[in-house]
């Protein structure tokens, strides 16, 4: 038990946590937003859709033939 009375004296650790913390809830809700507007992008009537899904559907298609 002295291990933990100890970590929740210890700033350091404070400081991990309250990264971690702000960490996740900047980066979660930007990925999400990123990827819904992607997902929009693709699903939408554009000039050059094929070239939007080429680029983004390429990196797959090379992991799957490099396996």
């Amino acid at each position: 038990m002295e291990n933990y009375r100890a970590l929740l004296d210890d700033k350091i650790y404070w400081r991990a946590l309250r990264n971690t913390f702000y960490y996740a809830a900047m980066a979660l809700p930007l990925g999400l937003i990123c990827a819904l507007l992607a997902a929009l992008l693709l699903n939408t009537n554009l000039r050059g859709q094929a070239v939007y899904r080429t680029i983004v559907f390429l990196p797959s298609i090379g992991c799957e033939v490099m396996d």
